[in-house]
Formats: C-alpha cells, sequence, structure tokens
C-alpha cells in the first residue's frame, strides 16, 4: 500500500477509518481539532510535524504506517 503519489488526506483518513474512529474522536485522542483534521483530509493544510506526530500516536501507528504518513506529508522521517 505504498504509492509516491500518495496525497496526506487519503493515507490520513485510510488510517482513521481503519482504526473506526471519526474525525472528531480522532481529535478528541490527538488533542488536534476536528476542523485541523478535516483540512488535512481535504488538502487544504498540510499540518506542521507536531499535528503529524500526535496523529500518528493517536493512530497507534507503527513505523511503517507512520513513515508513510510523514511522507505523504512531504516530511522525511527522522529530519529535523
Amino acid at each position: 500500500m505504498t504509492n509516491d503519489d500518495e496525497h496526506l488526506g487519503s493515507v490520513l483518513r485510510a488510517y482513521r477509518e481503519r482504526a473506526g474512529l471519526t474525525r472528531d474522536q480522532l481529535a478528541a485522542r490527538s488533542r488536534v481539532s476536528a476542523a485541523n483534521i478535516r483540512w488535512i483530509e481535504t488538502g487544504k493544510h498540510a499540518g506542521s510535524v507536531a499535528v503529524l506526530s500526535a496523529l500518528v500516536q493517536a493512530l497507534d501507528l507503527g513505523a511503517t504506517d507512520a513513515h508513510r504518513l510523514l511522507l505523504a506529508a512531504g516530511r522525511r522521517p527522522g529530519a529535523a
């Protein structure tokens, strides 16, 4: 399920849905607003590293899935 052309919004939405969470539930778990999650999922916002990290933790993503999410966001995992 890797594709260099994946969009952050579709990757995040897939992980959220796989976890069986609504945007509001993910917002409560991650302390990221539901509006911010919606903006990321619809491509209106890329999300900061801090926001993406909070979402990764809230979704309990493993290293491979976290890497995929960060690559979709145009971030290099492990880069400062």
